[in-house]
C-alpha cells in the first residue's frame, strides 16, 4: 500500500513538471508600455489649459496716419477689377482711390540694323538684304529713324542666332529690348481695421497718396 502511494506521488510530480516546463522559458517580447503620464485623453485636459498659438497675420504692418487709418495699395489691376475692389472697400466704410498708371510691358529682344543717316541709306541696306534672300525685315521711323528691323524674338538666344545670320552677310546689327506702354490701375485704400479688407495683394502705402 505504501509503495502504491509513493508511486502515485511520483506520477503527480512528473505531470506537474511537464505542464510547467514552458513557464520557465523567457517571456515573449511585447511593446513597452508608455511612460506614466505620457498619454492623456482629451477629456482629461484642463479647461483652463492655454490654447495653441494663433497663426501670424500675413497682412503687412504699417504705421497709421493722424486720422488713425492704415493705408495700403495693390498694383497691376485692370480698370474693371480696380473699380470693383474699390466699391467693396467703400461699402465697408473705408476710403479707396483708383489711380491710372502707365507701365512698360516687355515684348521681346529686337534685332535691328542701327539708324542710318537718311531713308535712302536704309533703303540701300534693305535692298542688300533682299539680294541675300532675306525678306522678313522692315523700315523703322520715329525714335529709331531710318533703322531696319530684323524681328523681335521671345528669347535672347533666338535673337543672337538672328544676329549671327545677318552678321555673316557682312551687315552689322544690334540687339535691344522692346517694351510697349500699357495702362494699369493702382488702388489705394485707408482702413480703420485692415482685417476687414477684401483679399488682395495688399502692400503698405503712404496715406498721402490717397489724398492727392
Amino acid at each position: 500500500m505504501r509503495a502504491f502511494f509513493v508511486l502515485m506521488l511520483l506520477l503527480n510530480v512528473g505531470v506537474f513538471a511537464l505542464f510547467t516546463l514552458d513557464a520557465r522559458d523567457d517571456p515573449q517580447p511585447y511593446p513597452s508600455q508608455p511612460a506614466a503620464g505620457s498619454l492623456r485623453l482629451m477629456s482629461e485636459v484642463p479647461a483652463d489649459a492655454p490654447a495653441p498659438p494663433e497663426p501670424e497675420d500675413d497682412m503687412p504692418s504699417v504705421a497709421t496716419d493722424e486720422t488713425g487709418l492704415q493705408c495700403f495699395s495693390v498694383d497691376g489691376l485692370d480698370r474693371t477689377d480696380a473699380e470693383a475692389l474699390a466699391a467693396t472697400v467703400r461699402t465697408a466704410g473705408d476710403v479707396a482711390r483708383v489711380l491710372e498708371v502707365e507701365e512698360r510691358d516687355f515684348v521681346g529682344y529686337w534685332v535691328y540694323v542701327p539708324p542710318h543717316q537718311t531713308m535712302a541709306d536704309a533703303q540701300e541696306t534693305m535692298a542688300e538684304l533682299a539680294d541675300e534672300g532675306i525678306s522678313d525685315y522692315g523700315y523703322v521711323g520715329g525714335d529709331d529713324e531710318h533703322a531696319v528691323s530684323l524681328g523681335v524674338f521671345s528669347t535672347r538666344q533666338r535673337a543672337m542666332d538672328r544676329e549671327t545670320e545677318i552678321g555673316d552677310l557682312g551687315i552689322e546689327t544690334e540687339i535691344g529690348e522692346r517694351y510697349r506702354s500699357v495702362t494699369a490701375y493702382r488702388l489705394f485704400v485707408g482702413a480703420d481695421d485692415p482685417d476687414t479688407l477684401p483679399p488682395a495683394d495688399w502692400q503698405p502705402a503712404d496715406c498721402q497718396d490717397i489724398e492727392d
